[in-house]
């Protein structure tokens, strides 16, 4: 029997995408059939924006000093200091890939829209 291919996002920085992951490995486990979700890499689009800080926000971030903004600015600055958040993601991260290394069975390889195996479709369903 050839093994059952499961092609979603490989985040491992989100909740939803590692429980659907799992949850779908086990449902066809329990149908009988052998699983591997295949790891993958979308291509990025757009230009990324910062993470928690709002444009309106950023502007204000960029006024002269020596302004009643100045202050404000110190305060945002130090409000959404990117460190913490950065250093929490980094453990959120390891807690994911540990689950998924326990759980979780995953390709040997990465896909993505340049780096596709010739022998995908012989090795999966």
């Amino acid at each position: 029997m050839k093994t059952v291919g499961i092609v979603t996002i490989s985040d491992y920085r989100n909740y939803g995408n590692r429980l659907q992951n799992y949850a779908s490995q086990q449902v066809l486990r329990g149908l009988g059939f052998e699983t591997e979700t295949i790891v993958n890499r979308a291509p990025r689009t757009g230009r990324q924006r910062p993470l928690g800080i709002p444009a309106r926000i950023r502007k204000a971030l960029k006024t002269p000093p020596g302004t009643l903004l100045t202050r404000i600015r110190n305060k945002f600055t130090d409000r959404f200091n990117r460190k913490p958040y950065e250093e929490a993601l980094a453990r959120k991260e390891k807690a994911f890939r540990a689950f998924t290394d326990r759980h979780i069975r995953e390709s040997g390889f990465m896909v993505s829209p340049e780096n596709i195996p010739k022998d995908l479709g012989e090795r999966h369903d």
